[in-house]
């Protein structure tokens, strides 16, 4: 007698268990800054499996195969134009199971990763970008897309493979060029449910003609984790309910204009080295609710939290040091106006200040021990307003 076949509720679990890859839309090391679902980050999180395993497991019974789909096209990673124009033709075939048995086609995208661009003619790329229109139009399941290589030089206004990109998507991660003008359309297209954004390498094509402005109501993490010449693709968007910033930007101007359409409901912000150093000042000045904030320490910052005063909500802040020297006299100098850009804090002016963390420089060892006494002083007041001091490393 042959035993009872397992539901294929087991076998999906089995399956989703032994085939597993997660998505990382990597803005920072911390996943609070980039949304994905809680469970990208625990049970599942160390494992990893390629598209050829999958792939095999599809092949081993009707049962495992419609088991399978729903991981095989999960995550998709594209890096080949001959894989493009693929994935499209497949898309475009009917699943068998729909004639058969009126089971639902598993075939369901949810995250999108696309590199494939540096064809070596013009033609070449416009073909690759139909195949990725041909495939976005299956993709009504899309939760995230990255699109990593330059469009096409010579688009002038958001083709149709654009404007495919599903309206129910919630991340994209944007490394390329874009037309200043008409980016705003195609982010405007998926701003009811666009939730976050990171936009690398940016290249503006037109950066002669004024930027559009752009509305994105529910956007919470936005970063520009990258020096780069198309920020100015920001100058009218709307971010209204911005809680996680990260920028490297030197444009100090742009950052303020951009911050202060946020205002109060920042709640997280990351400021890069090339960040201007009067913006660690502008932002806790108009960022009000603003409870944690990782910057780069710079020659000029004496007084920044002298010039703040106070701050009702900021719980943590993350210093990152990287003046050193070989000299000793100019690491002395560096302690010292190191001490004087940290003596506000244990004052009383920051009541909900509970950690302080230091990257670059160990509070507790780095520098020599009979220099120190103004920074020990400090160590001591912070330890005793309940202020925890953490050395996080290089």
């Amino acid at each position: 007698m042959a035993p009872p076949a397992f539901p294929t509720e087991i076998h999906s679990m089995i399956i989703r268990f032994a085939t597993y890859c997660p998505v990382y839309f990597d803005i920072s090391p911390d996943p609070r800054f980039w949304p994905v679902d809680h469970e990208l980050y625990t049970v599942y999180n160390d494992i990893s499996t390629d598209y050829m395993t999958k792939k095999a497991l599809t092949l081993v019974s009707h049962q495992f195969r419609y088991a399978s789909l729903p991981y095989l096209y999960e995550v998709v990673q594209v890096h080949e134009s001959s894989s493009m124009h693929r994935l499209a033709d497949v898309l475009e075939t009917t699943w068998s199971g729909v004639t058969t048995n009126d089971q639902e086609d598993p075939r369901k995208i949810q995250h999108l990763f696309v590199s494939v661009m540096r064809a070596k003619d013009e033609q070449g790329k416009y073909s690759v970008f139909k195949s990725l229109g041909r495939i976005l139009t299956h993709c009504g399941s899309l939760r995230g897309f990255g699109l990593y290589d330059a469009v096409p030089f010579r688009v002038d206004k958001p083709h149709s493979w654009l404007m495919s990109i599903p309206k129910g998507v919630r991340f994209i991660d944007w490394k390329g060029t874009v037309m200043a003008s008409d980016f705003p359309r195609v982010i405007g297209h998926v701003s009811e449910s666009l939730i976050a954004l990171r936009l690398s390498n940016l290249t503006v094509l037109d950066n002669n003609t004024s930027p559009h402005s752009a509305s994105l109501p529910k956007l919470t993490h936005f970063a520009m984790p990258e020096e780069h010449a198309g920020i100015g693709v920001l100058n009218d968007w709307s971010m209204p309910s911005l809680t996680h910033l990260r920028v490297n930007v030197s444009s100090s101007s742009m950052l303020e204009r951009v911050i202060g359409r946020v205002g109060n409901s920042l709640r997280n912000a990351i400021l890069g080295p090339r960040v201007a150093p009067e913006l660690l000042l502008y932002i806790a000045t108009v960022a009000r609710n603003l409870e944690d904030c990782i910057y780069h320490f710079h020659v000029g910052m004496e007084q920044s939290w002298a010039m703040i005063r106070s701050h009702p909500s900021l719980k943590s802040i993350v210093v990152v040091f990287r003046e050193f020297s070989a000299h000793a006299s100019h690491n002395q100098w560096i302690l010292s106006i190191l001490c004087n850009h940290l003596q506000p804090l244990p004052e009383g002016h920051f009541p909900s200040l509970c950690r302080i963390g230091f990257v670059g420089i160990d509070p507790y060892s780095t520098f020599d021990a009979r220099n120190r006494a103004h920074l020990d002083e400090l160590l001591n007041a912070w330890h005793a307003s309940g202020i925890e001091v953490k050395y996080l490393g290089q």
